[in-house]
This record gives structure tokens, C-alpha cells and sequence, in this order.
């Protein structure tokens, strides 16, 4: 069942086992699951120009003529539909609005955007916020499907 919803954002519920050491209590980290369910996400479709650009990494994430490894991403620059979809679906404010959202693909498909590379294309996928440092952009689209735009 854990299987199905792999890559999902889920609830689980269940209950800690007790610790058979009574003087030196050691933390388990396994959960005796009884539940778990899939918590819907909202999926956003997204439009605008795909391309591909290379930001500095660790250490130092400054610069990578300097010695910093170098870190590619796919970046959606937004058309101006996208950023009001954007700013109505994550409650950003007018002058909060960014003009360009990582697309946040497994590593077997990201070959497969290299023939969307620089084209108008339409993104379908789930917005959540960056979590760390190797996340470029503010938002990141983690993505389901990308197609051309036949009307840019």
C-alpha cells in the first residue's frame, strides 16, 4: 500500500513501540502503522518559456567560476496568466509575485525536457515552496506534464 502513494504527501497514523530498555531508553524510529492516506495537492497549469540554467552550489553557493559545484534546473519563465494563477493559488501578494518557478522532475525525465528547451510550453503539476538551498526560485512546480503551447 506504501508503494502506491511513493512520492506522495501523506498522513500516517500509528503507534511508537515501547522501548524494552528500561534504564537507557533507546528511540525507535518505526512506526506500527494503522492508517495512512494521501493528502490531496492542488495542481496548477502554468504557462511560459523553459529553460535551462545552471546556479552555484556547495560550498559556498556564490559562484561556480570560484570553485562552486555547478547545479542545473529546469526554470518556467511565467507568462502573466501563470503569475496570477500563482499569486491567487499560494496567497502571494501583487508585488510578491516572481517571474520565473523551478520545474522539479525525477532525474529519469529530465532528459526528456531537453526537446521543450526554450519553447513555449504548458506545465501541469503540484506548487509547493523551496525547502533548501538547492532550491533556486521560491517556488518550485514539481512536475506531472509538460506539452507544447500551441498558443503563446
Amino acid at each position: 500500500m506504501c508503494r502506491r502513494l511513493e512520492g506522495s504527501q501523506v498522513e500516517a497514523l500509528g503507534q511508537w513501540p515501547s522501548s524494552p530498555h528500561v534504564f537507557r531508553p533507546i528511540p525507535s524510529y518505526q512506526l506500527h502503522l494503522t492508517e495512512i492516506k494521501q493528502i490531496p495537492e492542488d495542481v496548477a497549469e502554468l504557462s511560459g518559456v523553459l529553460h535551462f540554467r545552471v546556479f552555484p552550489g556547495p560550498p559556498n553557493y556564490d559562484c561556480v567560476e570560484d570553485g562552486d559545484y555547478p547545479e542545473g534546473c529546469w526554470i518556467l519563465t511565467l507568462d502573466d496568466r501563470s503569475k496570477d494563477i500563482l499569486a491567487g493559488l499560494m496567497s502571494l501578494a501583487c508585488d510578491a509575485k516572481d517571474d520565473e518557478i523551478a520545474i522539479e522532475v525525477d532525474k529519469q525525465f529530465e532528459d526528456a525536457l531537453e526537446r521543450y528547451a526554450n519553447a513555449h510550453v504548458i506545465c501541469m503539476g503540484n506548487v509547493h515552496y523551496a525547502e533548501t538551498a538547492h532550491h533556486h526560485t521560491p517556488l518550485l512546480l514539481r512536475s506531472c506534464r509538460v506539452a507544447l503551447n500551441e498558443s503563446p
